[in-house]
């Protein structure tokens, strides 16, 4: 039967007793949810997420959308994540969540029942790698295949990419 929505273990076993002695045992875990949503971090760096119906694809609006950040704490010497911030999708399924340092992150969705929190940790840590400018050739033959003694006869295409894209 259909399962609730939800987050399952799923255990397998090659014995009925799920005795590791006796053979392998294993698990995975599950979620059963109708929501699924993509994300994108701006240029300001504050992370925007769209939520759809994982069936359909229709934007789901009216979506909560909680932000967990992770914090270290000192006195356990462990990191926790701590909620931040809340926010609801728009007609578009478009959530933006407002983040004020770099720091680390999951999102937990909550439609009614359906609750989606992945394991999944986002970012919105930006590392500007501009490098210098970079000469790149791209050559076009006259045809596929060659054989030997026959001329080749090509072009080649020079083109300078800069840290600000190509002049």
């Amino acid at each position: 039967d259909k399962l609730p929505f939800g987050y399952y273990g799923v255990l397998i076993s090659d014995n009925a007793d799920f005795i590791g002695e006796k053979g392998a045992v294993g698990y995975t875990m599950t979620h059963v949810s109708n929501l699924a949503n993509w994300s994108r971090t701006t240029g300001q760096m504050q992370p925007e997420m769209v939520i759809v119906d994982r069936t359909t694809g229709a934007p789901l609006e009216g979506v909560i959308a909680e932000l967990y950040t992770r914090k270290y704490n000192a006195i356990t010497r462990k990191y926790n994540f701590k909620k931040t911030n809340t926010a609801r999708s728009d007609a578009k399924g478009m959530v933006s969540l407002k983040i004020n340092e770099r720091e680390n992150f999951k999102i937990k969705l909550i439609n009614g029942e359906d609750v989606l929190f992945l394991d999944d940790n986002y970012s919105n840590y930006f590392y500007n790698n501009v490098g210098p400018s970079q000469t790149v050739t791209h050559f076009f033959l006259d045809r596929a295949i060659y054989r030997p003694g026959q001329t080749v006869y090509f072009k080649g295409i020079v083109i300078e990419k800069t840290p600000n894209g190509i002049p």
